[in-house]
């Protein structure tokens, strides 16, 4: 498998795991879009998005450095809009962009939690409903959540159960959103069962069991025993995605 010519949009990029996944993709030649908000060198924290954009062009890559706060949906449209406009679409989104405040209950400002929750929920959630009519045009999309697995030990609250909330909301984003995506694989698998009926007129082949008319409309007999062409999956696939 290559990343290839794949674009990817990777927010927190500037520095550390985000980079590190943009270097990794670039050595295959792929577009890097780079979602920071450090335009100008910090003593405290290295790397910026030009930097950033310099090491993975040097890697192999293409990069677009574009700076932006993922708490503000405006930055983030505008960025997924570049991105489009630049390398004519997105394949991966990595919501890796993260606040971290690994302080208890009364040491958590609530300035600091807010934060937390506005980069790592909300910005996660902001930045998959902005890449997503993207992403359903691609050949193979994927989104990743930089996010830990749903355990509700309570060790893993009670040193720091502000930051812990927030992480676990982007982790219930890769849930839900899973589900909404397999609610859509299910309805195209109905889309091109009923379609083959269809096209059969409605027949179910010599030698095999008849079908519920009801079901067969609804595509629910998921194409069994159902012969003859259908159209291209992928075009049946970009059909229901678009269906509101």
């Amino acid at each position: 498998m290559s990343l290839h010519g794949k674009t990817l949009v990777i927010t927190g990029a500037s520095r550390g795991i985000g980079l590190a996944i943009g270097l990794r993709a670039a050595r295959d030649g792929a577009n890097i879009a780079i979602l920071a908000k450090t335009a100008e060198p910090n003593p405290k924290l290295p790397g910026t998005v030009y930097s950033a954009a310099a090491e993975i062009e040097a890697a192999g890559g293409k990069a677009l450095p574009l700076v932006v706060d993922i708490r503000f949906e405006d930055q983030v449209a505008a960025a997924v809009a570049k991105t489009v406009q630049t390398f004519g679409g997105i394949d991966i989104l990595v919501n890796n962009a993260s606040a971290i405040s690994l302080t208890n209950t009364e040491s958590t400002p609530m300035k600091r939690y807010d934060l937390m929750h506005q980069i790592n929920t909300r910005g996660t959630f902001v930045c998959s409903q902005a890449c997503v009519p993207h992403l359903r045009k691609a050949q193979n999309p994927h989104v990743l959540n930089l996010s830990p697995p749903l355990n509700m030990e309570a060790r893993w609250f009670g040193p720091h159960v502000a930051y812990t909330m927030a992480k676990f909301g982007m982790s219930m984003c890769v849930l839900g959103m899973a589900e909404e995506f397999k609610a859509r694989r299910h309805r195209l698998q109905r889309a091109v069962a009923a379609h083959r009926h269809r096209h059969r007129g409605g027949q179910e082949p010599a030698g095999r069991r008849a079908i519920d008319p009801r079901l067969a409309q609804a595509g629910d007999h998921g194409g069994r025993g159902v012969r003859g062409p259908a159209p291209p999956v992928a075009r049946v696939y970009r059909q229901l995605l678009h269906r509101r």
